[in-house]
């Protein structure tokens, strides 16, 4: 906003002393506070930035311009929306500490009520001054990366366990027993994800010859081809008692 420029106003006896920039992180706008020697001494109460480089540098000149060179910057990881912010406040040299939130969560109960309905800075600020969070900071990028990976690869796993549920569910309304022929995961092989997408449904398998059944089993794998006929053979008669 127009007003951001203009929202530090700090005195020459302040400059010396150790700062922290609380920032509460969320999707397009921040919460940010600056605090010198304790959480009770503040010298910008929260104000609201959207993000944006024009403002985010408003800040940091202003900053500059008051000779406030000593400030470490403190805030939580949260998802993606974080790392704009801390990419900025690195490339000009800052200090940037990432908590994990249970660390702020956990604070939330024993710091005592502030008159602000910004609680989140002040939380921040005390877990900086107290010395009671982890450096995260101090990792090499990698960890941080593979951390990230981390969480997608569960995220693809939960994904992938509700697919198989709705793949079984939807098996139990085409063919319902094409899934006990098949012994514990087994459904989900290649060979036999194949031969339900040709055939998806009990009426089709009844339907076809043993040998076109057959065909399609065994043009996927070579192997014997009677071991093909016989499953195809039992295969067809499970859905012809569909």
């Amino acid at each position: 906003t127009k007003d951001d420029s203009s929202i530090i106003k700090i005195s020459r006896k302040d400059v010396l002393m150790n700062y922290c920039l609380a920032i509460d992180i969320a999707k397009s706008k921040s919460t940010f506070a600056l605090f010198n020697s304790n959480v009770s001494s503040i010298v910008i109460e929260p104000v609201d930035i959207v993000h944006s480089l024009e403002n985010l540098l408003s800040l940091h000149s202003n900053l500059i311009k008051f000779g406030i060179s000593n400030i470490s910057v403190i805030l939580e990881s949260t998802s993606t929306y974080h790392l704009p912010i801390v990419n900025f406040f690195k490339d000009r040299n800052y200090q940037v500490i990432v908590i994990n939130p249970l660390i702020s969560k956990e604070h939330k109960r024993t710091l005592r009520k502030t008159k602000t309905d910004k609680l989140d800075c002040f939380i921040l600020a005390d877990i900086y001054f107290k010395g009671d969070y982890n450096k995260q900071s101090s990792f090499d990028n990698k960890y941080e990366e593979m951390q990230y990976i981390s969480r997608y690869l569960i995220t693809l796993e939960h994904n992938l366990v509700r697919i198989k549920n709705r793949f079984r569910q939807l098996i139990g309304l085409t063919f319902p027993e094409y899934e006990t022929i098949f012994n514990n995961n087994s459904l989900f092989d290649e060979i036999n994800l194949n031969f339900i997408y040709h055939y998806p449904h009990a009426e089709i398998v009844s339907n076809k010859r043993i040998d076109a059944l057959t065909n399609t089993l065994f043009s996927y794998y070579n192997r014997h081809y009677n071991y093909y006929a016989n499953k195809a053979t039992f295969i067809k008669s499970m859905a012809s008692n569909s």
